[in-house]
């Protein structure tokens, strides 16, 4: 999921089925229009949650990095499609 705000934007990748999330923030000239994500890329924040209750994770906004509301975070979630750049790929 990738989340636009003022400040900064922001990716959070989830594993409802393994209980796990990740992400990071993009500051200054990296940001989402021109970033990119690798095996390298740097992790800032790790979430460990009970798969069986993502729904109430999520709707809790812990997954949420600011976003304006919980369905603006739901609606900005995509499928991995792999490594490379975030404009090529959502």
């Amino acid at each position: 999921m990738t989340i636009h705000s003022s400040r900064l934007d922001q990716v959070m990748l989830l594993s409802p089925s393994r209980g796990i999330a990740f992400g990071y923030g993009l500051i200054g000239e990296n940001r989402l229009d021109s970033a990119e994500i690798g095996p390298s890329t740097e992790i800032t924040e790790v979430i460990f949650f009970d798969p069986s209750h993502y729904e109430e994770a999520f709707d809790s906004g812990i997954f949420s990095l600011g976003a304006p509301s919980l369905a603006d975070a739901k609606n900005n979630i995509r499928p991995w499609t792999g490594y490379g750049s975030f404009k090529d790929k959502y």
